[in-house]
């Protein structure tokens, strides 16, 4: 037990000897893990908080509706009891209180 916990120190010893004693890699200025490597051209990151496409049609949308809706607000009378106040109001239907029509007898 004690022998081979002795050969493994001596190999691990050995092993961290020789791999120290070898030459270190030569990297030149084109690979890319080299401190003379130019930059990588980088491209402009579109933010994630910008309006796209679609928010940007919704939005031209929406402000055309709104004024279309003041121009037609500004064209129409603003209220028509105002023009005839004694004009009588629409009457709402009464509702109905009898059974559907579609219903079978039962015997």
């Amino acid at each position: 037990m004690i022998q081979t916990l002795k050969l493994l120190l001596i190999s691990s010893a050995f092993g961290l000897l020789a791999g120290c004693a070898t030459q270190p890699l030569v990297i030149d200025a084109a690979h890319p893990a080299s401190a003379a490597a130019p930059e990588a051209v980088a491209s402009a990151a579109r933010s994630n908080l910008a309006p796209d496409t679609d928010t940007r049609r919704t939005r031209e949308l929406l402000a055309r509706r709104e004024l279309q809706a003041k121009a037609a607000e500004d064209e129409a009378p603003a209220d028509q009891t105002q023009i005839n106040p004694s004009a009588p109001k629409p009457a709402t239907p009464p509702a109905s209180t009898s059974a559907p029509k579609n219903e079978k007898a039962r015997p």
